[in-house]
């Protein structure tokens, strides 16, 4: 019938609630939650003499117990992303990239969260938001890395030209200096090849 029903859509919520990897406190909630509206769902069914409406109750218990477990993912989701930023965020104070660079770099790690926050609460499935979390963790590893390959690149830039400037003050031939100078420039240009092809 339709209380029993009712207890194997719970007893089958709450396995879902235990194999995830929820916090306990969360899945405790949950778990209440489940009940509260499983409790509630039973109350319809006594007072309910029509066989539809009986079905339509289990069904729309169902779909609460769903919709109440996809909350608590997104929101343990959005706390995961918390992390991930703040611990992107970690790494960025602790790198040698210049202050400016390092302010743009936190200002994007927020961006990047914040739209990851915003897409996951519009999203219908579990699948769905952990995809979103591991796209955002790459988004932000791929910024970081981005940021270091151009202060790297930068850092090239500057050595190139302290060679140059020691070159076109040294005594050599002019026709040496010229070749020496397009050594330094073909020697940088290989370096930044390299560093764009860096994982």
């Amino acid at each position: 019938d339709a209380k029993t029903d009712l207890d194997d859509v719970a007893q089958d919520a709450k396995d879902e609630i235990d194999a995830s990897d929820l916090p306990d406190e969360v899945k405790e909630d949950l778990k209440d939650k489940v009940d509260e509206i499983v409790d509630g769902a039973k109350d319809e069914v006594d007072g309910s003499t029509d066989y539809d409406d009986v079905d339509q109750t289990v069904e729309d218990a169902k779909d609460e117990i769903e919709d109440a477990i996809l909350d608590a993912e997104k929101d343990d989701a959005k706390s995961d992303l918390d992390d991930i930023a703040q611990s992107a965020k970690d790494e960025i104070d602790g790198s040698h990239l210049p202050d400016e660079v390092k302010d743009d770099l936190r200002d994007k790690v927020d961006e990047i969260v914040n739209d990851a926050k915003t897409e996951i609460d519009g999203e219908a499935s579990k699948e769905e938001v952990d995809q979103t979390v591991e796209d955002t963790r790459q988004e932000i590893e791929d910024a970081i890395l981005a940021a270091e390959k151009d202060d790297a690149k930068s850092d090239l830039d500057e050595i190139a030209q302290s060679a140059k400037d020691e070159i076109d003050a040294s005594d050599l031939p002019d026709d040496v200096k010229d070749e020496l100078k397009n050594k330094v420039d073909e020697i940088v240009s290989n370096a930044k090849t390299e560093i764009d092809g860096e994982t």
